[in-house]
């Protein structure tokens, strides 16, 4: 176990920031340029547009992943999976 923590930070010096939304998967396609088996899915965030966001969860059946509720981090630079940028950091939400 680790003995040494981060610094505590202020909520509103990070929180806050960030411009997390709920959104839902309303198209997924495998992505077949990358490495690794991935999935590109455009998520509808409502009043704040569709976005792009990849993910390599492929043991979930595509039908399993379209219509999930997800949350994105709207406000993140772009990460990348491998060859691919990715514009959203999203977490699963369930249906």
């Amino acid at each position: 176990m680790a003995k040494e923590t981060k610094p505590v930070v202020d909520k509103e010096e990070t929180f806050d920031k960030l411009e997390i939304r709920l959104g839902r998967v309303i198209k997924v396609e495998l992505e077949t340029s990358t490495h690794k088996p991935t999935y590109k899915m455009t998520v509808d965030f409502g009043k704040f547009g569709t976005r792009i966001s990849y993910g390599r969860f492929t043991k979930h059946l595509i039908e399993e992943v379209k219509n999930r509720l997800v949350l994105g981090v709207l406000n993140f630079g772009s990460t990348g999976t491998g060859v691919m940028p990715n514009p959203v950091n999203r977490n699963q939400c369930g249906q």
